[in-house]
């Protein structure tokens, strides 16, 4: 016995060490670039604000216009840089320095576009300091990833760790290390992705405590990934099936993880069919249209200039209000935000 824990004393450091040098890094990451930095994060960071629902010091609603919040003119315009070359996130030193309700957006989650889980948790996080509040909400998710990595790598066989973190880190170069230090909901949805199946192949193998802890760390990646995006909810049956097509001799000896199976899918069914993301329309095109529209071609994303804007579609009182000027059917957008994305 003595001998066994000499030799696990090691081996328990190195792994206090990778932990320690991981969470480190993605601490880095997140102390590297301003608020706004990754993608969307001005609908990320105002659903976050908007959250809780309305409150008088982060989210208050518009009058007769449920699809538009008022939220803190620092989280409206955080992007106030993005896709302007010349402009650095210097421009967020142009906005006051109280962090109060006082800008229209339409740019949110209270049209329920997305699952709130994600939103829900880093909305505790919320100061009345941009950049403290930015920082906290990087700050735990990069805890969040650490430890589920970290987490299924103390669970999964000996043979199998490997999966747990080197598949992720040789992808996650360098847009994944950004989206795991950010307020964007995509990191729960990578680590989502990469963790479930390495749990649930594994539980084939394992038995005891370690084999109960895998199916509790499957629903939790399930959850994580179904509550953060609708897509990832795709992920999740995709896993399953994956681990299914993978040990489809051995299934009859499991029943307990084809259990869990079903639990992670009927979550993920849950949040996908709750979710705004999750919504299907055709698109009806003329016939030899790809001959006058050059829009299909990805060359003209070179073309200058790049009128880059945000066009949410119209609500009812908006349409209402237009009256006659609206033709019979038409679906009309109000084009909010151009080039800079500041409010037109």
């Amino acid at each position: 016995r003595r001998s066994r824990a000499r030799v696990n004393r090691p081996s328990r450091l190195r792994a206090v060490i990778v932990a320690v040098a991981a969470v480190l890094t993605l601490f880095a990451w997140g102390l590297a670039s301003a608020p706004g930095s990754s993608p969307d994060d001005d609908f990320h960071l105002s659903s976050i604000w908007c959250a809780r629902g309305l409150s008088p010091d982060r989210c208050e609603a518009v009058r007769d216009d449920p699809a538009v919040r008022l939220v803190p003119v620092q989280v409206a315009g955080v992007a106030c840089y993005a896709f302007v070359n010349a402009t650095s996130a210097a421009c967020q030193n142009a906005f006051r320095d109280d962090v109060v309700p006082n800008t229209p957006s339409s740019k949110g989650n209270w049209n329920h576009l997305y699952p709130p889980v994600f939103y829900a948790v880093m909305s505790p996080l919320v100061t009345h300091d941009l950049e403290t509040s930015v920082l906290l909400m990087r700050a735990l998710n990069s805890l969040v990833t650490v430890a589920m990595v970290g987490s299924l790598m103390l669970l999964l066989p000996r043979r199998h760790r490997v999966l747990a973190a080197l598949p992720l880190v040789l992808t996650s170069v360098p847009l994944g290390l950004s989206l795991f230090a950010s307020t964007n909901p995509s990191s729960w949805a990578v680590v989502s992705a990469a963790t479930l199946w390495p749990a649930l192949y594994a539980s084939f193998e394992t038995t005891g405590r370690r084999f109960w802890a895998l199916q509790v760390f499957a629903v939790v990646s399930a959850v994580l990934g179904a509550g953060s995006r609708g897509d990832s909810c795709l992920f999740t049956v995709m896993a399953v099936g994956l681990v299914l097509l993978l040990r489809l001799p051995e299934l009859r000896r499991r029943p307990v993880v084809l259990v869990t199976m079903a639990v992670c899918v009927l979550v993920s069914a849950f949040f996908f069919l709750h979710a705004g993301q999750s919504v299907t329309k055709t698109l009806q095109l003329a016939k030899g249209w790809k001959k006058t529209n050059f829009l299909w071609r990805g060359s003209r994303w070179s073309l200058r200039p790049e009128p880059g804007f945000w066009a949410p579609a119209l609500n009812d009182k908006q349409m209402k209000d237009l009256g006659d000027l609206l033709p019979a059917g038409a679906k009309p957008l109000r084009v909010q935000f151009i080039n800079n994305n500041k409010p037109q």
